[in-house]
């Protein structure tokens, strides 16, 4: 299965664990706007999307912090 995927798509994930720090730094700093523009897209990654099953605790992580900031 590992072989499947590409070297962009580790790309992509990295990017995406990237984010999830960024937006968790942006959170801890009280800068709930800019976490925002972190947390959202890895928040509303649809169920089709390849990487949805390997990115399920990150995406359910995005929401809880969201939900925080409501």
């Amino acid at each position: 299965e590992f072989l499947e995927y590409s070297i962009s798509d580790m790309q992509d994930y990295a990017i995406t664990n990237a984010n999830m720090l960024l937006g968790k730094t942006y959170f801890e700093e009280d800068n709930f706007e800019k976490a925002r523009e972190y947390f959202e897209p890895i928040a509303n990654t649809p169920k089709e999307d390849k990487y949805y099953k390997y990115m399920i605790s990150d995406i359910h992580a995005a929401r809880n912090f969201l939900a925080k900031m409501k």
